[in-house]
């Protein structure tokens, strides 16, 4: 039985497949390294909401991809990965969280030096284009956002899903709760 959500999994779904796979060398996929996301949310008892947050965090990445071949990324991909959740009919709530996450990365990389001091080399270059570490002032100004602790556990999840032998959250669960998170929406539960 189809119903007018599915158009919208699809196409979320074929992003992934189009451009999800492209590999790294010595590297997870974006895909893979999104599924691993998702699944530290799982691990940690998140809702459904925030299981697909970590499965969408860095989907402005492959919004890109048609123009970025190599996979480097772009400058704003949260706010670019954000903005089509948004045009896909997902809740606000997801979208935000999904945009959230890279200030999280500067909020952690200026609070907690035992995280900063995880990032290898390519995160360190991640975070200076997304500006650097926060100020002290930004930090106190992020800790005041309502979903500050969401997108401080999204950005640890993002930072646990890099081991290449990790299990994946299955496909099949991933359109579920794309769907439910949908129809929660459409009917206003969201």
């Amino acid at each position: 039985m189809e119903t007018t959500l599915d158009p919208v999994v699809e196409e979320v779904l074929d992003l992934y497949r189009t451009y999800g796979t492209v590999c790294h060398r010595d590297a997870l996929s974006p895909l893979e390294h999104m599924l691993q996301t998702a699944q530290c949310a799982i691990a940690a008892g998140a809702c459904n909401e925030m299981v697909l947050a970590a499965f969408f965090h860095d989907i402005g990445r492959l919004c890109v991809m048609p123009c970025d071949l190599h996979g480097h990324g772009r400058k704003g991909h949260e706010k670019i990965g954000a903005d089509f959740l948004r045009h896909c009919g997902f809740p606000e709530r997801l979208a935000r969280l999904v945009e959230g996450h890279v200030q999280a990365n500067r909020y952690l990389s200026f609070s907690c030096c035992e995280y900063y001091n995880t990032l290898n080399e390519a995160n360190r270059k991640a975070l200076e284009c997304q500006g650097g570490p926060m100020s002290r002032g930004e930090a106190r100004a992020f800790e005041q956002d309502p979903f500050f602790q969401q997108y401080v556990l999204l950005c640890r999840w993002d930072a646990q899903a890099t081991n290449l032998n990790m299990p994946l959250i299955d496909w099949e669960e991933i359109r579920m709760r794309m769907e439910t998170a949908l129809l929660d929406h459409a009917l206003g539960r969201l």
